[in-house]
């Protein structure tokens, strides 16, 4: 197993990372391409929300989704001491679920609900919060490349954080929006993200942790 380690590490643990944020910019900026001016507006707010709300909708639930997948991707490598070349595939299996993120959102921003849309959704959240859990899995527990003064339970935790949550917040600012409409939807998710950033930048503190049996 070839490790980066210090010094490859930080350059190589640096190009992985800087690709990364790369492949979530270009994701992020394309969702915004669905949220065309409508074509036929009385220049109401009324006629504008007809015709943009549903895209509104969708395009805001996929934004701050993406943003959750994100902080998951920036904790999982704050921990990550090392990597080898198989924490590098599953990255990039990671990122190709987040670069569908822009071709879903079309979808559900064209042609709203239908089930074969709603399975395409929350399948790819699905998809994407089971490839994070993974990763972390390998880098904690199977290679341990993670810092080794993290708990085990510590470990189980984000583990089951990262798989877990995301799709959770996804799938129920989803159902909040179609069910009572765009500002609850938004209030969900406003809090949840900012919920889970909390618990992001605040999670493990090394210096009252017990090094891992």
């Amino acid at each position: 197993m070839n490790e980066h380690d210090t010094p490859e590490k930080n350059y190589d643990l640096e190009r992985l990372l800087f690709f990364s944020d790369g492949v979530f910019a270009i994701a992020i900026t394309l969702l915004v391409i669905e949220m065309r001016p409508p074509e036929h507006w009385d220049g109401t707010w009324n006629g504008l929300l007809m015709h943009i709300l549903g895209k509104l909708i969708f395009y805001i639930i996929s934004f701050f989704s993406l943003g959750l997948f994100w902080m998951a991707h920036r904790f999982i490598f704050r921990y990550t001491q090392k990597f080898d070349e198989v924490t590098a595939f599953l990255n990039l299996i990671f990122l190709c679920l987040i670069g569908l993120m822009p071709f879903v959102n079309a979808m559900a921003s064209e042609h709203g609900m239908p089930s074969v849309v709603l399975q395409m959704y929350l399948g790819e959240m699905a998809a994407v919060s089971l490839t994070t859990g993974l990763m972390w899995f390998y880098i904690a527990f199977i290679a341990r490349l993670a810092n080794p003064r993290l708990t085990t339970g510590f470990k189980w935790y984000a583990t089951a954080r990262l798989t877990l949550m995301p799709l959770l917040i996804a799938s129920g600012s989803l159902w909040i929006g179609m069910q009572f409409g765009i500002l609850p939807s938004i209030a969900f998710l406003i809090v949840a993200f900012f919920v889970t950033n909390r618990l992001h930048l605040h999670p493990f503190e090394p210096d009252k942790a017990k090094p891992a049996a």
